[in-house]
């Protein structure tokens, strides 16, 4: 009988130990297995998220968006289409200003908090580089615009408002952008149906404003630019908008003559359009 207990007692213990070790090792594989999610989301974090890195035209042209608002056929680049199912991602940089002209008073502006993006296609999200979206003034920062349109999209046609305050030295101030105050034009955003040409050829992330067919040297310039064009046509004519929408030069030449004199211009940021018989170039420059 004795003998028997004691057979009874030993394999209880083999059982019990048998099981913590079981649970022991359970507990070992279900640790790595936490640690292996935590890493592998923190690689995809890290994988996704955007920079938020400017091109130096923009940086010394004093502007404050890029890509800029639309205002017409030559002025303001505007937003890229998008597709019904497609993913779209384009980063908009931002360069608050120091100072916020209110009722026709000029006040120090110490930042800017990006509050909403109005009439946003469904399937569409934004984010900011900075924390919060506080955007601080003076110090460029980037709002991204990501995701993928859905068949719940009814228009084709969405005009985007953000909606801000403006951390003023005196008091909050409530703006909505785009505005003439701040910068005239359309933040408008076409919703194409999927498979749309229109997305085979859209910039997406880290939209470039200026086209690749038409290149600018030096930039910036003090005095003559010269100007690289891809396109084989005869060039009608050169024009010059300055940052504000104002023809300021038109110039008449033909591929024989690659420059064009801004000594006369005063320093600041520029469009330049050259139309040829095909179409119509845009690029930008910087006089200093």
């Amino acid at each position: 009988m004795m003998v028997a207990f004691c057979k009874f007692v030993s394999k209880y213990k083999i059982l019990s130990l048998s099981s913590e070790n079981l649970n022991q090792r359970i507990m070992k594989h279900l640790l790595a297995i936490a640690v292996f999610f935590i890493l592998l989301i923190g690689t995809a974090s890290a994988q996704i998220t955007p920079s938020c890195e400017p091109d130096s035209a923009f940086l010394a042209s004093g502007a404050l968006v890029d890509p800029s608002p639309y205002v017409n056929d030559t002025l303001g680049e505007g937003l890229p289409d998008a597709c019904l199912n497609t993913p779209y991602d384009l980063t908009i940089f931002v360069n608050p200003p120091t100072i916020f002209a209110f009722n026709g008073i000029e006040i120090g502006v110490d930042s800017f908090t990006i509050d909403s993006i109005i009439n946003l296609p469904k399937g569409l999200s934004f984010a900011c580089s900075a924390e919060n979206c506080l955007l601080k003034a003076g110090e460029v920062s980037c709002i991204f615009l990501s995701g993928s349109p859905s068949n719940e999209n009814t228009d084709t046609l969405y005009k985007l408002k953000i909606h801000l305050k403006v951390h003023t030295s005196l008091f909050p101030i409530p703006v909505a952008f785009p505005d003439p105050l701040l910068a005239p034009g359309h933040f408008d955003l076409v919703v194409h149906p999927e498979g749309n040409a229109a997305c085979e050829t859209v910039a997406i992330h880290n939209y470039q404003t200026s086209v690749t067919s038409i290149h600018l040297f030096p930039n910036p310039v003090s005095d003559v630019v010269n100007f690289k064009l891809e396109d084989a046509g005869e060039i009608n004519d050169i024009k010059i908008w300055n940052q504000s929408g104002a023809l300021v030069k038109t110039v008449l030449t033909n591929k024989s003559n690659n420059q064009i004199s801004v000594e006369e211009l005063p320093a600041g940021f520029y469009i330049t359009t050259v139309q040829t018989q095909n179409r119509i170039y845009r690029s930008k420059f910087i006089k200093y």
